[in-house]
């Protein structure tokens, strides 16, 4: 029995294989071709119409013959946080834009709806902003400028009293601590006053 290439089949080689069709033949030649790739199996000439039955991904049209299946206008079959691209025979699902809890489409103007952090400006999600950002006297940033000072003013007398600035230096390393302990033990809304936590019974 011949070994046969891919495309032919029999045990003379003279039929072509499943997958394959009659391209050319005459009393001393054949040649084989591969099927158009929405055929399932056997097809009796190139294209899609020729096929006898569509392979996964395409469906049978009267006038075309085996035809691309859209599977994301057929159903939803990507999760919420992806977005559904249809390629031929198959599809694809890509992530979502990040400002987009949902989405139909890439990018911050397909969103079904604005994830946290976000919010809807003219049909784009767009990222909050926030409200202590463009302030320079906010909690964290008056903190450090007042430890700075503290520092600098004990460095400064420790020049000209080293007893002196020994006792601010213990003072100022109390004070750190006491308001780092306070600032973690009290809910701050980020300007300069503490929000107070309200306890129900």
């Amino acid at each position: 029995q011949c070994h046969c290439d891919k495309e032919y089949s029999g045990p003379a080689c003279d039929s072509c294989s499943i997958g394959h069709y009659s391209s050319y033949k005459d009393e001393t030649t054949q040649i084989c071709s591969a099927c158009h790739k929405a055929c399932a199996d056997h097809c009796t000439g190139p294209g899609p119409k020729a096929c006898a039955k569509c392979a996964d991904g395409y469906q049978m049209n009267s006038e075309h013959g085996c035809m691309d299946i859209d599977e994301c206008q057929v159903s939803q079959p990507c999760t919420k946080d992806k977005f559904c691209v249809n390629t031929e025979g198959t599809f694809r699902c890509l992530k979502c834009d990040k400002a987009c809890d949902g989405c139909d489409a890439d990018g911050p103007d397909n969103c079904l709806k604005c994830a946290d952090g976000y919010t809807d400006k003219k049909g784009v999600c767009v990222a909050e902003k926030d409200p202590n950002s463009g302030k320079l006297f906010n909690m964290d940033n008056t903190r450090y400028i007042t430890y700075a000072g503290l520092v600098v003013a004990t460095a400064i007398i420790f020049n000209r009293n080293w007893i002196i600035a020994s006792v601010i230096g213990g003072i100022v390393s109390v004070y750190i601590s006491f308001t780092e302990y306070y600032l973690a033990t009290n809910v701050m809304d980020g300007g300069l006053q503490p929000k107070l936590e309200q306890a129900f019974m």
